[in-house]
């Protein structure tokens, strides 16, 4: 394999825009370094598997499969608890309990004796430890990372790198493994100008280096000549215990509202506290008590972080756990620190009249949403100041010297934060909106959704996902807690003033986004405004749905993520059709197609998608967009048209555009593409000039 690309099109262009769209979709500077830990805890895990397995004399597969499923049943019996006897369940008893309640689960599925289970565990954590070591180089702008994991063989290693390769499913690793798309290697690779790897499986040493990745992706147009970095990696027989040691060099500056990773402000102690809350090695199980056996939990692995800030360097040891706010408040001193209460203590302090204000309230818990889904939670409510007292106690803050009430960059703060397949990936989600806005901030809730797909969870969760969040943070705060036991323990005089505020701040907000603002005056939509952006142009058109005048659309699916924006079943009686178009679909019975439209505000911008193959010509059925400018696309070497109703094939259409096949080789690009220009539609429909059911 001498010099292969890290991407498969043929054309170098499109491989750049390839590489272009990856460090897009990893936008967050924090993603080479949790990409890096979460391959070396994931690496770590295979191995105690495949030892495990030794030991009990099954072969690996056949431990996988028993693993996968004994977890629903140990998550099922663990519900039934939780549901039947709450005190049970939170006792640190019980938790202490849950590893032999999986040994004894996992024993039946493989046909053995539980004792053997726990002891074949007990004999691979006692001769294998996992160790991770973390280096960071702040001028160099660098970071390394060593796991002593499963290893890869060449095979593996040759084809590591490739954009889209794996060696993880979900269907066949449980629960434990993170992340399936076969991104996260070929992502570290372009966003950084030196990447070096080298990985043992006991038999080969393997290396690769990539050199000016980041470089080459930023020579748009290869103005400069740069040529595209390929992967050549080479083998060499020699004995050594398995590892992987992944180096980073001129790692890309982000712009973005997270400290960048190699700034001066992110300290030694700051970068510690962010590992253990933003990476995997912020092991979530433990502090769950998520029942589950396939990993290696708190003090199976060991991570160490050597830090060189320009001067000399400073090794400390990291915890494999994640950092809780419970865990902060034991931390910190007593002068520092509230006393923590579960919520039976706290109701039990109410109930003998003992006054609770102050104090932090604690809960693990399980929500389960109204369709079945499983949510684990840990939540944490305490009055404000302390996120400060805390932030100034453990060395986070940025201005140590500051109001209590006003908040840094690198201070604590109260979030509803994600965490998949146990880890916590960084992701936060707004709080939802009840009567009770103003307790949010003194709020702080982990939630584990180990159905969450890591490749998406380091974005913003949308939709449906968002909603299941959002009910299982408001019943974790008032249906477990209740507003009676939170207002006794925040007595936080700030939150009246904090609603009063709020209330004023989003009047300003609709004020700033309704300014300059022209009214539509079309009384047959709903929608008010002159659209501005794609948004507009989506709702419109499903107003225009909605209201009966394009009754023929029905939206499959609809997506801003996506190439392409909506997927549409398309059925029309063909004696609507215009009487040209019934000439070549007919006029009897219904005309029914699966659609592809695209959205714009402004039509002749798909030329340019086009042009950059970002979108193909072929793929598009319809484009629907506010306006579509003539000279503009024959500026950029296409042609525009309006379209008579008799040559309808598509209800609302307006126009048609033709790009020109001698400027443009996207396959298709000599047909018409049906425009609906919905400025134009709304005007004909006004004048009576459109034919509407």
């Amino acid at each position: 394999m001498p010099g292969e690309s890290l991407f498969d099109p043929d054309d170098p262009e499109v491989r750049r825009r390839q590489a272009q769209n990856l460090l897009n979709d990893y936008s967050h500077p924090w993603d080479a370094l949790a990409e890096g830990l979460q391959n070396s805890v994931d690496a770590i895990n295979r191995a105690y598997r495949k030892l495990l397995a030794l030991e009990l004399g099954v072969s690996l597969d056949d431990l996988i499969a028993a693993i996968e499923l004994s977890s629903t049943e140990a998550i099922d019996t663990d519900l039934s608890v939780h549901d039947s006897n709450y005190n049970l369940w939170a006792s640190e008893a019980y938790k202490k309990s849950l590893h032999s309640t999986w040994c004894g689960i996992l024993a039946t599925k493989l046909g053995i004796d539980k004792g053997a289970v726990e002891g074949a565990d007990t004999r691979v954590k006692s001769s294998y430890a996992g160790r991770i070591e973390l280096s960071r180089k702040m001028n160099a702008r660098t970071l390394t990372i060593r796991d002593n994991g499963i290893g890869m063989s060449f095979a593996d290693f040759r084809r590591a790198l490739k954009k889209g390769v794996t060696f993880k499913s979900s269907t066949r690793t449980g629960l434990s493994e993170i992340g399936e798309m076969g991104n996260g290697l070929t992502y570290m690779v372009c966003a950084c100008d030196h990447f070096e790897m080298r990985s043992s499986d006991s038999v080969d040493v393997s290396q690769v280096i990539v050199q000016g990745m980041y470089g080459w992706i930023q020579d748009v147009g290869g103005r400069t000549g740069l040529p595209e970095p390929l992967s050549d990696p080479t083998t060499t027989p020699m004995a050594s215990a398995p590892f992987t040691e992944v180096n980073m060099s001129q790692i890309r500056v982000v712009q973005s509202d997270y400290l960048d990773l190699f700034d001066l402000a992110m300290t030694t102690t700051r970068l510690a506290h962010l590992i253990r809350t933003r990476t995997a090695v912020g092991h979530l199980y433990s502090a769950m008590m998520f029942p589950v056996f396939d990993v290696l939990g708190e003090g199976g692995i060991v991570v160490s972080l050597t830090d060189d800030l320009g001067g000399s360097p400073v090794t400390v040891n990291i915890e494999f756990s994640y950092h809780s706010m419970p865990e902060i408040v034991a931390e910190t001193s007593p002068g520092t620190s509230p006393l923590l209460l579960s919520k039976d203590e706290a109701n039990d302090a109410l109930r003998q009249h003992r006054d609770i204000g102050g104090n932090a309230l604690c809960h693990r818990g399980i929500f389960t949403s109204a369709t079945g889904m499983i949510l684990y939670y840990l939540s944490f409510i305490s009055d404000r100041e302390w996120y400060r007292r805390a932030s100034l106690a453990k060395g986070y803050c940025d201005n140590p010297g500051g109001d209590l009430k006003t908040m840094g960059l690198g201070d604590l703060v109260a979030t509803i934060s994600l965490g998949v397949r146990g880890m916590p990936t960084g992701v936060t989600v707004d709080p939802p909106v009840t009567g009770f806005q103003g307790y949010w901030p003194n709020f702080d809730i982990m939630i584990l959704d180990n159905r969450l797909r890591f490749d998406e969870g380091r974005k913003t969760p949308v939709g449906r996902r968002v909603t299941l969040y959002r009910d299982c943070a408001e019943h974790a705060l008032f249906g477990e807690f209740g507003t009676t036991l939170v207002s006794a323990a925040i007595k936080d005089p700030v939150i009246a003033l904090n609603l009063a505020q709020m209330a004023t701040e989003k009047q300003n907000f609709i004020a700033r986004r309704l300014k300059g603002r022209k009214p539509l005056n079309q009384p047959k939509v709903p929608f008010v405004n002159v659209p501005r952006e794609e948004q507009d142009v989506v709702a419109i058109f499903h107003e225009l749905i909605a209201a009966g005048i394009l009754p023929y659309y029905h939206c499959l699916d609809c997506s801003s993520h996506g190439t392409y924006d909506s997927v549409f079943d398309y059925q029309i009686p063909k004696n609507m059709l215009g009487t040209r178009a019934q000439l070549v679909f007919g006029n009897t019975g219904t005309l029914q197609e699966q659609i592809v439209a695209e959205y714009k505000t402004h039509g002749e911008d798909v030329i340019l998608d086009i042009a950059k193959n970002v979108k193909f010509y072929y793929m598009m059925d319809l484009l629907i967009c506010w306006d579509i400018d003539a000279k503009s696309c024959q500026k950029l070497s296409a042609s525009v048209v309006p379209k008579p109703f008799s040559d309808v094939k598509y209800w609302g259409t307006t126009h048609e555009l033709q790009l020109s096949s001698s400027h443009f080789m996207s396959v298709g690009s000599g047909r018409a593409l049906d425009v609906v220009s919905l400025n134009e539609l709304l005007k004909l429909m006004s004048a009576k000039k459109y034919k509407v059911p």
